[in-house]
């Protein structure tokens, strides 16, 4: 079986607590199997695209094509991928990360944590958060991405629909581990009004090395409009500003009502071979030249099908 990779990072000393825990996670994560979780990607995508969630309930395993975004987003994050780590069965990688993620909220430690994948202990959902940091028990999850510019036509970040569904997902992913740990104990770990998400924008071609971001001293606040392919519309807060040259962090609010019904009901199409509302729309232009798979949607017109997918 594929190993996975957890932190490095001795074990703590736990204390009774820590202790608990740590054996009600191990009942959680026995005989895990990652085949059957849901990750990040599959999930966020299928709340996007109708068409991809179908294709995704034919049991295919899509092959993603690279795009520039991929390749460059591998470059970044290689780069600053800073947790030492090594390879573990994937129970006890997700047995590990869990422990230190909630160690680190119990006792104010401050680490960064990068790369590493979490897998929720109450539903088959994982995925790897590019960046938590933990300051004071209040986390924030980040998404580093890599765009031609900061921002779009209407003077905008350039952050998409998809970008605020993938923290979403994240934010339910990193609470259920949070929430599992309270359950065990009757100790609230942290509140989720603790956890923030946001969206690290470089521009592409950028050497990362020159410009790690500090935090943002100076906000601005707009809203997004956020649409899919779906049909769907709502909209979301962001604040924003640049902590380095060409390097702009967006936080966003990722909690509205319609995405979380979208995160509902996908999860449970998908988790119960059920059946996907809604056919595929035209993705917008800038859309189109981020995303690997809607590269082959263009080939039709209109209405692709599953089988433009293979």
């Amino acid at each position: 079986m594929r190993q996975y990779m957890q932190a490095q990072t001795k074990n703590p000393p736990y204390n009774q607590t820590l202790t608990e825990i740590e054996k009600e996670l191990k009942k959680a994560y026995l005989n895990l199997n990652p085949h059957n979780y849901l990750s990040v990607s599959r999930l966020k995508n299928s709340m996007y695209c109708p068409n991809y969630a179908r294709y995704i309930l034919e049991g295919h395993r899509p092959a993603r094509i690279e795009t520039p975004e991929s390749q460059e987003g591998t470059r970044i994050h290689q780069t600053l991928d800073t947790t030492p780590k090594e390879e573990a069965p994937p129970e006890e990688a997700a047995l590990i990360n869990s422990l230190n993620l909630i160690n680190a909220a119990l006792t104010k430690e401050t680490p960064t944590l990068t790369e590493l994948p979490y897998f929720s202990p109450t539903r088959p959902i994982w995925g790897i958060p590019d960046l938590i940091t933990i300051n004071n028990g209040k986390i924030q999850i980040t998404e580093r991405k890599t765009r031609t510019r900061l921002y779009g036509e209407e003077g905008l970040p350039h952050v998409f629909t998809d970008d605020i569904y993938q923290l979403h997902i994240q934010k339910k992913l990193i609470s259920d581990i949070l929430a599992a740990a309270a359950s065990y104990t009757q100790i609230d770990v942290v509140d989720p009004s603790y956890i923030t998400t946001a969206v690290e924008i470089r521009l592409r071609g950028e050497n990362p090395e020159n410009n790690s971001p500090q935090p943002v001293k100076e906000m601005q606040e707009s809203e997004i409009g956020l649409t899919d392919n779906y049909g769907g519309e709502s909209t979301a807060t962001i604040r924003f500003g640049n902590s380095v040259e060409n390097v702009l962090t967006v936080y966003a609010d990722v909690d509205a009502d319609s995405v979380s019904q979208r995160f509902d009901k996908t999860c449970e199409a998908l988790l119960s071979n059920g059946k996907i509302d809604g056919r595929c729309l035209r993705c917008p232009q800038a859309k189109q030249r981020y995303c690997g798979f809607n590269v082959i949607c263009r080939k039709r017109r209109s209405n692709p099908t599953l089988n433009d997918f293979l």
